[in-house]
């Protein structure tokens, strides 16, 4: 399963942004030598992966 959060951010400047933030809940199924799990060191399946998606990204969710 994946989720999708709207994440206000504020910059060091006092800017403030909405972000979407993905967070895939299920990494059991992945390639174990993904980058993301090199980088985080964990395995697939033991932690959720997340991310901010950059400005002009698009996400489909059902209505």
């Amino acid at each position: 399963m994946t989720k999708i959060y709207k994440v206000p951010l504020v910059g060091a400047d006092g800017t403030r942004v909405q972000a979407l933030a993905v967070c895939h809940e299920d990494t059991s199924i992945w390639d174990p030598n993904a980058l993301a799990f090199q980088v985080l060191k964990v395995k697939p399946g033991t932690w959720p992966i997340c991310h901010f998606l950059p400005n002009g990204h698009f996400v489909w969710v059902p209505n």
